[in-house]
């Protein structure tokens, strides 16, 4: 076989390189059909596109002006549904971003982007300003959903002063609730039960409260 790169999507699967070993030959069968499948998938559906007129993306550091700290502030006392997620530092794997996104009654939502390696100093009133924001934001009776818990996505922030803990605020795991929509699922299809009962936690997996964007939409 010719060493020159195939994209993966064109790899024949029955005609893996020679120099590669048991492990690196399953890697690599294994990515060409992950590709191949991917490929097929472009092919028979359209991009996921959001217009850029249904949201605005806001960096929070030391650059941001206090006019938009005060956007952001009014935006999101109009809010009380929020989704929470967060990256670390490569090296060394300390907290580095906040990322939220608003969901508010009507667009555009904001996607906010806390750069905790660039904060403002902390007696300055734009750290002032992120300090009232995120106390807005874990606010009772509003509503978090994380993909992890938020203690651990977001509790190394707590050392900026920006909240207390543990927060009042509603926290939604959705790690949890994927993991148990797809165990009900499975277990559906193994046992082949059509019961009322089974049936129910299908449809806990499906519905959802009605878009606030899309009112007419099932």
């Amino acid at each position: 076989m010719s060493d020159k790169f195939i994209p993966y999507h064109l790899r024949d699967i029955n005609d893996t390189p020679a120099y590669l070993d048991d492990q690196q030959k399953a890697n690599w069968i294994s990515a060409a059909k992950k590709a191949k499948k991917n490929y097929q998938y472009q092919q028979q559906h359209p991009a996921f596109d959001i217009p850029t007129s249904f949201y605005e993306i806001i960096y929070v550091n030391k650059s941001t002006t206090t006019e938009t700290m005060q956007k952001l502030i009014n935006h999101v006392r109009n809010c009380n549904e929020f989704t929470f997620d967060t990256e670390g530092e490569k090296s060394t794997k300390q907290l580095a971003l906040i990322q939220i996104q608003t969901i508010p009654q009507q667009l555009p939502f904001f996607v906010i982007l806390v750069e905790l390696a660039h904060l403002p100093p902390i007696h300055s009133l734009i750290h002032l300003q992120i300090k009232q924001l995120f106390e807005l934001i874990f606010k009772f009776r509003n509503n978090i959903y994380s993909w992890e818990p938020l203690r651990k996505e977001i509790y190394p922030a707590i050392v900026c002063q920006w909240f207390e803990w543990p927060i009042k605020t509603s926290v939604v795991n959705f790690q949890l609730k994927f993991t148990d929509c797809l165990s009900n699922r499975r277990n559906v299809i193994i046992n082949d039960i059509n019961s009322d009962e089974q049936m129910n936690l299908l449809s806990k997996c499906t519905r959802h409260k009605p878009s606030p964007y899309r009112p007419n939409e099932p």
